[in-house]
């Protein structure tokens, strides 16, 4: 904006090439920025190139979604739906039962069917999808992920959790290159027409980079984008990510580099130092439940691949630092924040330029370590939860608390809620096994 007046006092500004626009009584204000929005993801998750599962309450619905959406499926291709939540969808919400793979088999018995939660984090397929993945009783659940599975048989149920879902995942055949293309440019119409005007995907691959790049010019959207890294064990991709750091113009932006340090608090696999709890209760009745370890002892877990998973964070964080790299990483448990707040110290201690990094999330981060991260000026990325933003009424009554302290720890959408559960939450006491910094956080 050059300047705000009445009409004399603008007509100064204009010029023999200047467009008016009479808004007759409307407001005018800046473009938005998203600053967190997976800008593709959910571009091709729109109908009707996938199911959109969000507004749906029950089984019945979600299998009418999944039986249309597969009559749309070309031979040899993937039904594909976005969107569910266990709270949306009545069955799963009263805490019985989790979902199964013989819930979306009648709906889709030959066609593959892949359903996506509403956070991404966790997938729901039909049996099909299993045979194809080859995922048997004999699969190990993968690091990061748990495949979940009948107490009696031991059978995969076709409930799958972080990195488990990749193992499906990864045999859901691409969209061709006219699809995507098509479904990014009908969703940056979209978000003009809410005000959006410019976007960071937070969440970037080589690949998804070299699309962007192809639709300059294109997009009615500024982007900004993080690059996606997975470790330090991948060379290759380091070496695409500085190559690309090195991309950039006025309508896309390399802005740094995302790492994944846990998962999230409502699927319960954020990285915690005592295990989570919750005043639902459990699905399946004491059968089985995520209220069993994924790893940990039921403190969620690191989606790092290696056996030090925070020392494998801090190799990342350094080299990545090191070479100059603005850095973003998810984190929601305090036991992760931690892991990224030590992270970040080592790396500032060692080559102590002024790094602009910043946290994701950061759900449950504790006052302690909040204090130390802003002593580095790092900066939070307090996306709210997806769910949290829906229409759906019953949301505000969802929320859950995970740690006592995590309304005082950050502006949390959930704080006010979670404070009036705080006396039903087990709290870490400072005698307890692995949680050496509890005094810090917990007074």
């Amino acid at each position: 904006m050059l300047a705000v007046g009445g009409d004399d006092e603008i007509a100064a500004w204009r010029g023999p090439g200047t467009r008016v626009v009479a808004l007759r009584g409307r407001t005018v204000i800046p473009g938005i920025n998203d600053a967190h929005l997976h800008l593709a993801m959910w571009a091709i998750s729109r109908p009707p190139y996938q199911a959109d599962l969000r507004p749906l309450t029950s089984l019945a619905q979600v299998g009418d979604a999944v039986a249309a959406q597969a009559r749309r499926t070309p031979p040899g291709r993937w039904a594909v739906g976005r969107g569910w939540t266990l709270p949306g969808i009545a069955e799963f919400a009263s805490g019985n039962r989790l979902p199964d793979r013989h819930d979306l088999d009648g709906a889709a018995p030959d066609v593959p069917v892949f359903c996506r939660h509403r956070s991404e984090h966790a997938a729901w397929v039909n049996t099909r999808a299993l045979e194809l993945a080859g995922i048997t009783r004999d699969t190990p659940d993968p690091d990061g992920g748990r495949i979940v599975r009948d107490p009696g048989t031991g059978e995969p149920t076709g409930y799958l959790v972080e990195a488990a879902a990749h193992l499906v995942a990864r045999h859901v055949p691409e969209p061709a290159e006219a699809t995507w293309r098509e479904a990014i440019a009908a969703a940056a119409g979209e978000l003009n027409r809410r005000g959006v005007t410019s976007v960071t995907d937070p969440m970037v691959s080589p690949e998804l980079l070299g699309r962007y790049a192809g639709m300059r010019g294109e997009l009615p959207l500024r982007l900004g984008v993080l690059l996606h890294w997975t470790g330090t064990g991948d060379a290759n991709h380091a070496g695409t990510i500085r190559e690309a750091m090195r991309l950039g113009d006025h309508g896309l932006r390399v802005a740094g580099v995302k790492l994944f340090a846990d998962g999230i608090p409502v699927l319960r696999t954020s990285w915690m130092y005592a295990p989570s709890s919750s005043p639902h209760p459990p699905p399946f009745n004491g059968r089985a439940s995520l209220d069993e370890p994924l790893r940990g002892g039921g403190c969620g877990h690191a989606v790092i691949a290696a056996d030090d998973p925070a020392a494998e964070l801090a190799e990342m964080v350094e080299l990545l630092h090191r070479h100059r790299f603005r850095i973003g990483v998810h984190a929601t448990g305090d036991r992760a924040c931690d892991a990224v707040a030590r992270a970040y110290q080592a790396a500032h201690k060692a080559d102590p330029w002024p790094a602009r990094h910043h946290l994701i999330h950061a759900s449950l981060l504790s006052p302690a370590t909040a204090r130390e991260l802003a002593a580095l000026d790092v900066s939070h990325n307090l996306r709210r939860h997806p769910a949290l933003l829906s229409p759906d009424p019953s949301s505000g009554s969802r929320i859950t608390l995970w740690r006592r302290d995590a309304p005082s720890a950050t502006p949390h959408p959930g704080g006010t809620a979670a404070r009036r559960c705080a006396d039903r939450v087990r709290h870490p006491r400072p005698d307890d096994a692995d949680s050496t910094r509890t005094p810090a956080r917990t007074g």
